[in-house]
């Protein structure tokens, strides 16, 4: 969720410099004066806004490729090694479930870096097609020293 949410956020930030610094870079690539789009910025400072706008463009790219790619392994529910894997993923459970194991129930947090409020999973169990729920969930207890844990199976 967070890496998902670091390519979005990275990728508008980079969009919003890229609009902001347009008619720089309307006049650097389409020959438009060079003086009128200036304005009152000196030649260094209209260089650097223009320098930014074609970095903060193609990082803008980049970054939409990335988000692309893991928004495509987070409905599948497959992960960038599994990806690898021969046969058919028996954790799959269609995009909007596979969605919701990961981001938790949709609600506005799905936007936010936060843990999701009502996790559908513990991170330990998972469900797998044909079953109806996860396996017993797996309880831990934080005890140092003690058994720290009771495993069902």
């Amino acid at each position: 969720k967070f890496f998902i949410l670091m390519t979005l956020y990275g990728m508008l930030a980079c969009a919003v410099y890229v609009l902001t610094a347009w008619p720089q870079l309307k006049a650097m690539f389409w020959g438009t004066s060079i003086r009128a789009a200036r304005g009152s910025l000196s030649l260094k400072a209209y260089m650097l806004v223009s320098l930014g706008g074609v970095l903060a463009a193609s990082f803008s790219v980049a970054l939409a490729a990335l988000l692309a790619s893991h928004c495509w392994l987070l409905l599948s529910n497959l992960t960038s090694v599994e990806v690898g894997f021969r046969g058919r993923n028996p954790y799959t459970l269609g995009p909007a479930r596979n969605a919701q194991q990961l981001l938790g129930t949709p609600d506005l947090g799905w936007l936010l870096p936060v843990a999701p409020d009502a996790p559908l999973s513990d991170g330990l169990s998972f469900p797998a097609r044909g079953t109806a729920s996860a396996p017993a969930p797996v309880e831990l207890t934080s005890s140092i020293g003690r058994e720290a844990g009771k495993y069902e199976v």
